[in-house]
């Protein structure tokens, strides 16, 4: 009897035509410089959850060479452009710390507040191009959603004075996302006469004939097992019957690895493969595992009810067996239709 086993996802403007006496006002006033427009500039953040205390990576760029002592770095909640009043992020950067620079050199933290970042340095002729500059020890804004950032560049070492570049970043604060799936526990285990590659829907038969028994030849049969798993500790396969019977006649077992002798009574099995006789295969597929002791050697043959025959200690891939048969008879053995009944029984140790 063979057992398969199987545990297995603006408005629209409005004209209006009226004649009107024309009044012309002019009101001259006089607005600050806020210098030229910084070039590609941007944050990294390395970890954008509320609250969370991270490093920032900001990168900007002048466009022209220019004597620079200092950099301001603004957080605000409202808006990236420096005319428009900042409302401060809820976010803290009053204790970072100026990991690296470069594109330049010479920086330091020269104050700092909840807000904003000063970088200073003995003023300098600074080339055009791209500067970098790593901070830890920043808190992100405790709610998500956009904050900004404000940059300026001063010739000034305190950012006094009127700014020679300027730009605006925009940067994300987001939620956490908690992904979870379960991985069930499975065991596939089939048996059949033949197991065409590792498929269990395609194996087939459960009746093995050995013909008229001689006692001067060896009977032999095979059939298959196969078996694939992810428990922790493997898999074992179990045999469970008696030997060939013919009501109270027996075909005494081998209880001890042995060889197969012709004229002798011996039934037993084994999973590898055999030259004397010829029958059987060792296992195969890319599992692992193997025939348990006294199942395992070529050429010898046992057979013991409820014996394990085969193991692994570990998660299989499919991994399949061919289990041999071997019958002898001595001249003494009773005449009469023999028969037994196998009964595989596959377990994942979980």
């Amino acid at each position: 009897m063979f057992h398969i086993i199987k545990v297995r996802l603006y408005s629209l403007p409005i004209w209006a035509w009226q004649i009107m006496p024309i009044i012309i006002a002019a009101v001259l006033t006089t607005s600050a410089a806020y210098g030229a427009l910084l070039g590609e500039r941007y944050l990294n953040i390395a970890n954008d959850l509320p609250g969370a205390s991270t490093t920032y990576q900001l990168t900007l760029t002048t466009t022209i060479n220019e004597t620079l002592g200092s950099i301001e770095v603004q957080f605000c909640s409202n808006s990236p452009i420096v005319t428009i009043a900042c409302t401060p992020s809820s976010g803290d950067v009053s204790g970072v710390v100026l990991q690296t620079q470069s594109g330049t050199s010479g920086f330091s933290i020269g104050s700092v507040n909840a807000n904003t970042i000063i970088l200073s340095r003995i003023p300098a002729v600074q080339p055009a191009g791209a500067m970098t500059f790593t901070f830890a020890n920043a808190i992100n804004p405790s709610t998500q959603g956009t904050f900004y950032g404000r940059l300026q560049t001063f010739a000034s070492s305190n950012a006094s004075g009127s700014p020679l570049d300027t730009g605006g970043l925009a940067m994300a604060i987001l939620n956490s996302y908690t992904i979870s799936t379960t991985v069930l526990p499975y065991l596939l285990f089939c048996a059949g006469e033949t197991i065409p590659g590792f498929d269990c829907g395609q194996s087939n038969g459960n009746l093995i004939n050995f013909g008229n028994l001689s006692t001067g030849a060896t009977a032999i049969a095979q059939s298959q097992l196969l078996v694939a798993t992810n428990a922790q500790n493997g898999y074992t396969i179990q045999v469970s019957g008696s030997s060939l019977t013919s009501g109270n006649f027996v075909v005494p077992p081998l209880s001890n690895a042995s060889a197969a002798i012709p004229g002798e009574d011996q039934f037993g099995i084994n999973l590898v493969a055999n030259n004397l006789p010829a029958v059987g295969s060792n296992a195969q597929g890319p599992g692992i595992g193997g025939p348990a002791t006294g199942y395992g050697l070529s050429n010898e043959f046992q057979f013991k009810n409820g014996s394990i025959i085969a193991e692994s200690t570990g998660p299989s891939d499919y991994r399949k067996y061919t289990v041999s048969y071997i019958v002898n008879i001595s001249p003494n053995q009773e005449p009469g239709v023999y028969s037994a009944t196998l009964t595989y029984v596959g377990v994942g140790n979980f």
